[in-house]
């Protein structure tokens, strides 16, 4: 049996004003957006961070749970160093990303297809 491990990735945004700090009312949730599967844990953190464009932390109050948070632009891409003064001379908007990275451990049996024979399903 070969070892995974998973991390289903949910996304959250908001409007981040630079005085004000974020905007409760302009909260968007995108739900599930992807679901990224390695073969080692370390691996399974570059890719979140490769992916999420961003450092993962760990919350304090759950174990199996990691999170990314990055300032984006409005097509949803980490704001350049440009655009980040821009945003603070108000000029653009952006928003703050909040990824929540949920882990998980499973195993693979190599013998799938026993198992899927097993159901009786025609074989064409």
């Amino acid at each position: 049996m070969k070892t995974y491990f998973k991390a289903q990735i949910i996304k959250m945004t908001q409007v981040d004003d630079y005085e004000n700090g974020c905007l409760p009312d302009t909260c968007q949730d995108y739900g599930l957006i992807t679901t990224l599967i390695h073969t080692d844990l370390k691996g399974l953190v570059k890719e979140i961070e490769s992916f999420c464009n961003g450092q993962v932390f760990l919350f304090e109050d759950e174990n199996n749970r990691l999170g990314v948070q990055v300032l984006e632009n409005s097509d949803g891409y980490k704001a350049s160093p440009g655009q980040v003064e821009r945003w603070k001379n108000k000029e653009i908007t952006l928003y703050l990303a909040d990824y929540s990275c949920y882990i998980s451990k499973f195993t693979e049996e190599n013998d799938v297809l026993k198992e899927l024979e097993s159901l009786n399903i025609e074989t064409i």
